[in-house]
């Protein structure tokens, strides 16, 4: 992932995601009166660059890199095939530039179709908003593999698990500098440590690191730390693109280290 002023691009690992993607985000009411997707998303024609999800009205997008504009337009084609025979309405077709009604109603809390939420994971968005604001810290912990998130189903979405395939590199952040990053009173999240494991010295284990609010709001976030080597990277995701995540990799200055790095 890369943020960008008013933007976030996310690397996906290849086409085969397309017909994932193209049922989870479009905008949709089903023939029962259920919403699915995120209100107002609209998708322009897609580029060599990868698919581009806006909000009309504000210059937030969010580009859904590694995805192929046929592989899109072909999962796309099949959504729009599903939810005809379903009879779900998918708000794009009928307003590709814009808010239908009924998508500002359900975004405004009026509950028109709206699926319930668990308690718990309204809660603690607050701690998906501030992971998303520091996402470039990810780019500072070694050469950044692949990053992925997602939320424990049973506590009801409260537990946030992110899990960092990286490659440590000389003078890139130690984890439990990431950690002291975001956790600094300056810039950080209102979180702490409250559970570590270090698997630095042990081979094939990965670290562990939990946190949660330091003002008792619910949520907790669980960070893993699985490292890679060189020759398996490569072999993984190919010279080409791990060259460019390389490149992508961000050194920290001196003075906003948090400290010395740790040893395990």
């Amino acid at each position: 992932m890369r943020s960008e002023p008013d933007g976030l691009t996310i690397h996906f690992e290849g086409d085969y995601m397309a017909g994932e993607l193209a049922c989870l985000l479009p905008p949709r009411f089903t023939a029962d009166g259920l919403f699915y997707g995120i209100p107002g998303a609209r998708f322009p024609p897609p580029s060599k660059k990868g698919v581009e999800m806006i909000l009309p009205g504000t210059p937030a997008r969010i580009r859904l890199a590694g995805i192929g504009p046929k592989a899109w337009k072909a999962a796309w084609k099949k959504e729009q095939h599903e939810a005809a025979k379903e009879g779900d309405l998918l708000c794009h077709l009928g307003s590709p530039h814009s808010w239908t009604q009924r998508e500002l109603l359900h975004a405004a809390g009026a509950g028109i179709g709206a699926v319930p939420r668990s308690r718990r994971a309204e809660a603690s968005a607050w701690l998906a908003s501030a992971l998303l604001r520091r996402v470039g810290l990810w780019s500072a912990a070694g050469i950044a593999l692949s990053t992925t998130s997602w939320t424990n189903p049973e506590n009801g979405g409260e537990q946030w698990i992110i899990e960092h395939i990286h490659q440590p590199t000389p003078g890139a952040l130690h984890h439990d500098e990431l950690v002291g990053l975001m956790t600094a009173p300056e810039w950080g999240m209102r979180v702490k440590v409250t559970d570590r494991w270090c698997a630095c010295a042990r081979q094939g284990q990965m670290c562990l690191v939990k946190l949660r609010s330091t003002q008792d709001e619910a949520g907790e976030l669980e960070l893993r730390f699985p490292r890679r080597e060189t020759p398996r990277a490569v072999h993984a995701w190919g010279g080409e693109l791990y060259a460019a995540k390389t490149l992508a990799a961000i050194t920290v200055p001196a003075g906003l280290r948090p400290g010395p790095e740790p040893t395990c």
